[in-house]
């Protein structure tokens, strides 16, 4: 026979608050609120202001004039002297003054004139550049450029024998303003390349051609 099992009473349920289970009303579920409304993306924007225009916002005006191109080519006015005057037979004059004494009075008259009139080209030169930078300066204001670079500026050439303080500062100021503006610095940096070209080989054709005389007056002199 198998053992005698005591019946299990089940616990009874507990009660909360004095009240049972089956007295809890059921509520209903939280109501379903809509959801946050989507918003447009923020648009994209390309640029600020200051990127797309200069500050002044005046990109719109045109910055090169005839009178800056004019200040840009006077250098290669100035090589002009350099193909219009015998300079071979004005350095054989003055090598031979320099050997006879006779000669000298003739010699030294000579280098005087060829020593003005290439002050006076120089002068003239130089004159037009202040003249031309003057008359770029008015036309800038003229077409609204605001405090353009001064054209007083333009007095260094008679202390570095060009345009050159003008030109640049000229453009740096035109880039401030308007964003442009650099196309004369540019040509005056190419027409300062061919200047030194230029003169360089005049030079060596020069000397090149007064080379015979030199060997020769060497070899008469004993030196």
């Amino acid at each position: 026979m198998s053992p005698h099992v005591p019946p299990v009473t089940p616990p009874e349920p507990l009660a909360t608050s004095g009240t049972s289970d089956r007295d809890t009303p059921a509520y209903p579920g939280a109501p379903a609120y809509p959801s946050t409304p989507a918003y447009p993306s923020t648009p994209a924007y390309t640029g600020t202001p200051a990127e797309a225009t200069p500050a002044s916002g005046r990109a719109d005006i045109p910055t090169n004039t005839v009178w800056i191109w004019l200040v840009v080519v006077l250098p290669l006015v100035a090589l002009i002297p350099l193909f219009l005057f015998d300079w071979s037979t004005y350095l054989q004059e003055s090598m031979y003054a320099s050997l006879y004494p006779q000669q000298a009075p003739y010699a030294a008259s000579a280098s005087l004139a060829v020593s003005a009139g290439a002050s006076a080209f120089s002068f003239v030169i130089a004159g037009l550049t202040v003249l031309f930078s003057y008359l770029d300066w008015r036309q800038l204001r003229a077409r609204g450029i605001q405090k353009p670079f001064h054209w007083a500026w333009s007095f260094f050439v008679f202390v570095v024998s060009s345009g050159a303080v003008y030109i640049i500062g000229r453009g740096v100021i035109l880039r401030r303003q308007t964003g442009k503006g650099l196309g004369p610095v540019w040509g005056w940096i190419a027409v300062m390349a061919i200047t030194i070209i230029v003169a360089t080989i005049w030079a060596v054709v020069l000397f090149s051609s007064l080379a015979p005389l030199i060997e020769q007056l060497s070899y008469s002199t004993g030196y």
